[in-house]
């Protein structure tokens, strides 16, 4: 079955001079493992009210979407098989991710 990951992060990581770097601060707050019907998007429940981060990696091309109530379609961006995404989100947020099937 298809998948994508799902990280839950409050903090981006620092260098020694305190400067930020692009990656999360560990451990997560939760991981999600979502997985995708071959017939319509799936999402996510809330995040933690901590969340400001996430990272996703999907096993498969995805379409995929955040919002209070979202529903990822073909009219929202494509993340692709492998490649892995930090984005900012606001707290209590979901996310949504569909199968790309061409």
């Amino acid at each position: 079955m298809a998948k994508v990951s799902i990280s839950e992060y409050a903090y981006i990581g620092r260098d020694t001079a305190g400067s930020t770097i692009a990656a999360a601060l560990e451990p997560a707050h939760k991981v999600h493992s979502l997985n995708l019907p071959a017939t319509g998007p799936e999402r996510t429940e809330e995040f933690h009210p901590d969340t400001r981060y996430v990272r996703v990696v999907p096993d498969v091309n995805i379409y995929y979407a955040f919002g209070p109530d979202p529903l990822a379609s073909p009219l929202h961006a494509i993340l692709y098989a492998g490649q892995t995404e930090y984005f900012s989100v606001r707290p209590a947020a979901k996310f949504s991710a569909m199968l790309k099937s061409d």
